[in-house]
C-alpha cells in the first residue's frame, strides 16, 4: 500500500473515532433529528434520536446477533484478563397466575387516617423503599425476608421468606396488593481492559405479588423471574414497572466471549432493539410491566452502553446512560493509536506494512502489539520522538474528548411499551433529580442538567524495571519507622528473601488525559416536536452538580468545590432559560426537598464535615438567601438515599435518619424562616421514620419504635420477629 492511499484510509477510520471519542454521536433509528441552539461548549450540546412511525416493520433495527457478535470479538482482542466467580442461584419456578383473589376486608379495619408515604420525585409515581405503611401496618424487608408488624397490636404479624440467594431491594402496597422485588447477583464475570473492567453481571430480579388483605396471612398470587439485576422501578395506576440490566455478553467455557440474551420467566425475550450506529453495546436494560390485577404483563428489552439511574412521568420512563470518557478511551484507544500511527508516516515501511494490513482486518490488537514491539527495539530517545509525532496527528483530529450521557426513552401507557428513541447530553448526570419532564402552556418538555468534563488525549510510552530474582540475600534489611505523636523509633527488619536487581523491560502504550476541565449545563428539549430549545451551559466551571430539584417553572442547583452555591434558574421561557440568582454558602447540600411556601430544604455536608440541615428562601428567587440552618457532627443516609428522608407537612415536621456516636432520628420543625432541632428520636440503627394517627415510628432492621408525635416521649419499643 502506498504511504499516501495508506494515509487516506487511516484517514477515514480516524475520522469515525473521533467522532465517537468527541461526542459519541448516535444516530437515529431511521430518521435523525439533531437540534441546537448555540452553546460556547464545542460540538453539539444535545442529540435527539426519534424511531421512525410504527409501521409493522422493524425500521432501523439492526441484527442483533450481528452488532453483538462483532463487539464481543472487539473485546476479546482488547481484555488483559478474565474472571469468573460461580455462585448461580437455584432455580425458581416462576407461579403466573391469571386474576387474582378478591380482596377481603380486615377483620378489625381501622378508619382512615392520617400516614405518612414513601418520599417520590413525582407525585402520583411510587418508588420502591424497604419500608413501606398504611394507615395500619409496617412492612419492613430485610435480607431475604419481609416483616408484617400491626401497630395496633404492636407485634410482627407475619413473615415473608423468599428463595434462598435472593435480596429484597424494595416493596410496593398499593389497594391491597403487597410488590416485593428482590435480586440476585449469580455469576459475575469481568473483562480487563487498559484501566477499566467491564462487569459481565448475569444475575436475576425476582417480583412477587401478595394479597394481603389480611396482613396476618398474606397470600402470593403472581411471581416473575427477569434475567438481569434489578436497576430500578415505578408504580403507577396499578401498574408496576421493573427495569433490569444484564451485561449483553457471556464468558464461555473456552474463555470465549458470547451474546447474551436475557429471559423472563425462562423463556428469551422476542424483540431486543439495537438502535444503529450504538458505539458501545455492552448491556441489555430489560422494561418488565404488570398489571397488579389482571397480572397482564409486557416487556422491551434495549441494548445500551451502561444503566446508571431511571426516571419516569406518568406517560414515559427514561433510562439514563453515562458515557465517561475513559470507558470510551478502552475501548477505542488502541484503534485511534493504530490509524494516527498511520497517518503519522514516522513508522518504518516495513512496520507500517505491518500495522496497516492487521487494521485492514479490523485486528487493531495486533496491529498495537506492532507498533509496541517495534517502540521497544529502539532507544527511549527513539520511542519517545515517535510517539510525539503519534500524538501530532491525535491532537489534530481529536483536540479534546468529552464525556455525556444518553436518555433511553420508553412510552407507558398501561402495560403497553413503545421506545421513543433517545437523547444526548453533554456531560454526565448525578442522579434522577436531575432530569424531569415538566408541562408549561401545554408543551411536554424534558429538563436535564449534567456536568461536562472535558480534557486532553494523547499517547505516551513507558518503560519501567520489575524485579528479577537472582542468587541469597538473607541479609536484606528494611527499616521501619514507628511514630507516637512526635517521638519516632527506626527498627530495622532482616527478611530471608532473594536479592531484587532490575532489568528494562517495556511496560507498554497507553493513553493519558490532561488539562482536564469541568463546567456544568442545563439542557431544555421540546418532546412535543423533538427539539432542543435552549442549552445553558458553562454554568460553575470548575464545579460539580451535587444537587438538583425542579419545583414548577424553577429548576435549583447546588454545585460545589469549595463552597455551596444554590442556582435558581427560571425555565417559564423555556427558549430563554436564566440563571435569576444564586447564593454561596459553607458546605453542600446532597438532598433538596420543596417545603409549603417558597422554601427548600436542604440536607448535606456542612463546612466542617458534618450533617447540615439548611433552609433557603426562594420566594425572591433573584436573591435566594439561606434563612436558616442547623449543623452537626455525624451522618445520614438521605446524602444517598431520598427515600429515608420523610416530611409531615401537618406538623411542620422533618424526620431524619442520623448517625454519630448515637444513632436515630432528628425531628426538625420548619417554621417560615426557621429551623428547631425538636429532638433526636434515639434507636440504633433506625433507617427510616414513618408516621400513623398521632404516633411516629422509627424503624431499624431489628426493631420498631413507637413515639408519641405531641410530646416526642419513647411510648415502646417492638423487635420485629
Amino acid at each position: 500500500m502506498h504511504a499516501l492511499t495508506r494515509s487516506f484510509a487511516a484517514l477515514s477510520v480516524l475520522a469515525v473515532v473521533a467522532g465517537i471519542l468527541l461526542s459519541l454521536t448516535f444516530t437515529s433509528m431511521q430518521w435523525t433529528g439533531r437540534n441546537t441552539t448555540p452553546s460556547s461548549t464545542s460540538g453539539i450540546p444535545v442529540e435527539i434520536s426519534v424511531p421512525p412511525p410504527s409501521t409493522g416493520q422493524r425500521h432501523g433495527y439492526t441484527s442483533v446477533a450481528s452488532i453483538l457478535e462483532l463487539f464481543a470479538r472487539r473485546l476479546e482482542a482488547l481484555r488483559v484478563s478474565l474472571s469468573i466467580s460461580t455462585g448461580v442461584p437455584r432455580t425458581i419456578t416462576p407461579i403466573i397466575v391469571g386474576g387474582l383473589p378478591l380482596l377481603e376486608k380486615s377483620r378489625s379495619q381501622p378508619s382512615p387516617q392520617y400516614y405518612s408515604g414513601t418520599n417520590v420525585q413525582v407525585e402520583g409515581v411510587d418508588e420502591e423503599d424497604v419500608v413501606k405503611n398504611d394507615e395500619r401496618y409496617i412492612y419492613v424487608a430485610t435480607g431475604g425476608e419481609v416483616r408484617v408488624f400491626d401497630t395496633v397490636s404492636k407485634k410482627t404479624v407475619s413473615r415473608i421468606l423468599l428463595p434462598e440467594n435472593y435480596q429484597v431491594h424494595g416493596l410496593y402496597l398499593d389497594k391491597g396488593y403487597l410488590v416485593v422485588i428482590a435480586g440476585s447477583r449469580g455469576v459475575l464475570q469481568s473483562i480487563t481492559l487498559l484501566y477499566t473492567g467491564i462487569a459481565l453481571q448475569h444475575g436475576s430480579t425476582l417480583v412477587v405479588v401478595y394479597n394481603v388483605s389480611n396482613p396476618s396471612t398474606p397470600i402470593e398470587v403472581g411471581r416473575a423471574v427477569i434475567s438481569g439485576i434489578f436497576t430500578g422501578s415505578r408504580l403507577s395506576s396499578g401498574i408496576l414497572y421493573v427495569v433490569s440490566s444484564s451485561s449483553a455478553y457471556i464468558i464461555g467455557e473456552n474463555g470465549s466471549i458470547k451474546p447474551f440474551i436475557p429471559s423472563i420467566n425462562g423463556e428469551p425475550v422476542e424483540d431486543i432493539l439495537i438502535p444503529e450506529g450504538l458505539t458501545l453495546p455492552l448491556y441489555m436494560v430489560t422494561v418488565y410491566s404488570l398489571n397488579l390485577t389482571s397480572m397482564d404483563s409486557s416487556n422491551l428489552t434495549v441494548v445500551t452502553g451502561s444503566v446508571d439511574w431511571i426516571y419516569m412521568s406518568r406517560e414515559r420512563l427514561y433510562i439514563a446512560s453515562k458515557y465517561p470518557v475513559y470507558m470510551v478511551l478502552d475501548v477505542f484507544f488502541q484503534e485511534a493509536l493504530v490509524n494516527a500511527s498511520i497517518m503519522s508516516g514516522a513508522f518504518p515501511e516495513d512496520v507500517l506494512r505491518d500495522v496497516s494490513s492487521y487494521a485492514s482486518r479490523g485486528d487493531y490488537n495486533s496491529a498495537y502489539r506492532r507498533i509496541v514491539e517495534y517502540l521497544n527495539s529502539r532507544s527511549m530517545e527513539e520511542a519517545s520522538k515517535l510517539i510525539d509525532e503519534v500524538n501530532r496527528v491525535l491532537s489534530d483530529l481529536i483536540p479534546r474528548v468529552e464525556d455525556s450521557t444518553v436518555f433511553y426513552m420508553v412510552d407507558v401507557n398501561g402495560t403497553s411499551l413503545a421506545f421513543r428513541g433517545s437523547i444526548k447530553v453533554k456531560g454526565l448526570i448525578l442522579d434522577q433529580f436531575a432530569m424531569e419532564e415538566m408541562n408549561l402552556d401545554g408543551r411536554r418538555l424534558f429538563i436535564t442538567a449534567t456536568t461536562l468534563t472535558t480534557a486532553f488525549f494523547k499517547a505516551y510510552y513507558t518503560r519501567y524495571q520489575p524485579p528479577m530474582v537472582v542468587g541469597d540475600a538473607s541479609n536484606l534489611q528494611v527499616n521501619v519507622v514507628e511514630c507516637v505523636e512526635s517521638r519516632c523509633v527506626t527498627i530495622p527488619v532482616f527478611l530471608n528473601a532473594s536479592r531484587m536487581i532490575q532489568q528494562p523491560v517495556a511496560w507498554g502504550l497507553w493513553y493519558m488525559l490532561t488539562g482536564s476541565d469541568t463546567s456544568n449545563l442545563v439542557a431544555v428539549v421540546d418532546l412535543s416536536v423533538n427539539k432542543t430549545v435552549a442549552v445553558l451551559s458553562d454554568l460553575a466551571p470548575g464545579e460539580r452538580i451535587y444537587a438538583a430539584r425542579l419545583v414548577k417553572n424553577m429548576f435549583y442547583l447546588v454545585t460545589y468545590r469549595r463552597i455551596d452555591p444554590l442556582y435558581a434558574i427560571d425555565l417559564s421561557n423555556p427558549e430563554n432559560p436564566r440563571v435569576l440568582g444564586y447564593l454561596k454558602t459553607p458546605g453542600f447540600s446532597e438532598y433538596l426537598h420543596p417545603v409549603s411556601g417558597d422554601r427548600l430544604l436542604g440536607i448535606g455536608l456542612g463546612g466542617n464535615g458534618g450533617l447540615k440541615i439548611s433552609l433557603f428562601d426562594v420566594s425572591r428567587p433573584e436573591e435566594p438567601r439561606e434563612s436558616a440552618y442547623i449543623e452537626l457532627p455525624g451522618w445520614s443516609p438521605v446524602f444517598s438515599d431520598h427515600h429515608a428522608f420523610t416530611w409531615d407537612p401537618l406538623r411542620g415536621n422533618a424526620y431524619i435518619p442520623y448517625s454519630y456516636t448515637t444513632s436515630g432520628v432528628l425531628v426538625v420543625k420548619v417554621g417560615d424562616s426557621s429551623l428547631h432541632l425538636v429532638k433526636i428520636l434515639q434507636h440504633p440503627g433506625a433507617i427510616r421514620a414513618v408516621y400513623i394517627g398521632g404516633s411516629i415510628y422509627t424503624v431499624s432492621w431489628s426493631s420498631i419504635a413507637e413515639w408519641s408525635a405531641d410530646t416526642m416521649q419513647l411510648i415502646g419499643e417492638y423487635k420485629l420477629g
